[in-house]
């Protein structure tokens, strides 16, 4: 992952914005999605991640982490982390504002 983890952010959270949040959908309520297979079951992928792209409904900027985010109806969910604190914050899925945002130092020894 690496040097390459944070870029993938903004295209994963493009991506899960994307996906179907009706009534009844299974959205994206654990790890790995609504069957554990990483591959929503009814969503097609946008045809390019770039930062220009048509298919890119909002883009914002995270901090670096490696967890799974959750995607609500309403919210995408995720963790990360910057200096000595853990983030946990919820970006709405039609606009991209960061909704809230909880903050925990963490001890470094």
């Amino acid at each position: 992952m690496g040097e390459n983890a944070p870029m993938a952010t903004p295209a994963l959270l493009a991506l899960l914005a994307a996906l179907p949040a009706g009534p009844g959908d299974t959205a994206w309520s654990r790890f790995r999605g609504p069957n554990g297979s990483g591959v929503h079951p009814t969503a097609a992928l946008p045809r390019s991640f770039a930062p220009d792209s048509e298919d890119l409904r909002w883009r914002v900027d995270t901090p670096p982490g490696y967890s799974s985010p959750v995607l609500t109806r309403d919210a995408v969910v995720l963790t990360g982390h910057e200096g000595c604190f853990l983030s946990t914050l919820a970006v709405d899925r039609r606009t991209g504002q960061v909704r809230w945002r909880r903050e925990c130092p963490v001890a470094l020894e």
